[in-house]
């Protein structure tokens, strides 16, 4: 099977052969990356990110048909390289919440937008960098069809918090862009660098206070309230990954 390498290099040659100027060291300049990279990356040595491999189309004038050709043949290969990615794209199904609140199954397929995928407890409050994701490098990053939020991320749910709504090794997606409604499932960031994923209800103390109520899924854990100053961020839920669990 022609990998993503073999297919670039197989581009490039196409275009050499139309412009004898057009070299490796070329391919790289307009495509913005060092030659070192391009030369590891022809050798099979490393993988463009998804907006390198546009890029990289771009350089070489690709059609559209060839560029997506190229996306699958590189996202197939960081696929290939994590096993939980692979288990997932075979043994996950997506669900997409619709106006009414209900959430819809619908093909997980390879669409336009990469997500960055966290390691979160969802039982646990964690801390948020100042560009507002949570600290560290993303575990991993997933194409979620229909989404058009660059802010987008997503985390692995870690704890019974949301059970039964969210369980152990669902994948839930976090828009920032879209407007919170009561009762949705978010991720929420307090003024003090904490994180918690619970469903978040707004609501109105007898003095004409407003406040949020932060509630889990799971009704051993209690509700905990907080004033609205003392919100941040309130990212609520666009999709969840659910694994198809064998009824009884």
């Amino acid at each position: 099977m022609e990998t993503y390498a073999d297919a670039v290099k197989r581009f490039l040659e196409q275009r050499r052969q139309r412009d004898n100027s057009y070299t490796q060291n070329e391919l790289a300049r307009r495509a913005g990356y060092s030659t070192s990279f391009i030369a590891a990356m022809l050798k099979g040595a490393c993988l463009p990110d998804y907006d390198g491999v546009e890029r990289i189309s771009r350089a070489l004038g690709l059609s559209d048909r060839d560029d997506q050709y190229c996306k699958s043949l590189a996202a197939r290969q960081k696929a290939d390289a994590n096993p939980l990615v692979r288990e997932m794209v075979e043994h996950m199904e997506l669900q997409v919440k619709e106006a009414e609140g209900s959430y819809n199954t619908i093909p997980l397929t390879v669409p336009a937008q990469r997500v960055p995928v966290f390691e979160i407890n969802a039982g646990t409050e964690l801390s948020y960098d100042d560009g507002g994701y949570p600290v560290g490098v993303a575990d991993d990053y997933l194409s979620i069809p229909g989404l058009t939020d660059p802010n987008a991320f997503g985390c692995f749910v870690r704890g019974d918090s949301m059970v039964p709504e969210l369980e152990e090794g669902d994948i839930a997606i976090f828009s920032p862009a879209r407007r919170p409604g009561s009762g949705d499932i978010a991720f929420v960031r307090t003024t003090d660098g904490r994180t918690t994923l619970k469903h978040v209800y707004f609501e109105t103390a007898p003095g004409g206070a407003k406040h949020v109520r932060l509630a889990a899924a799971n009704r051993h854990y209690p509700d905990e309230r907080l004033p609205i100053a003392n919100i941040v961020h309130i990212c609520p839920m666009y999709a969840k990954l659910k694994y198809r669990r064998e009824s009884a």
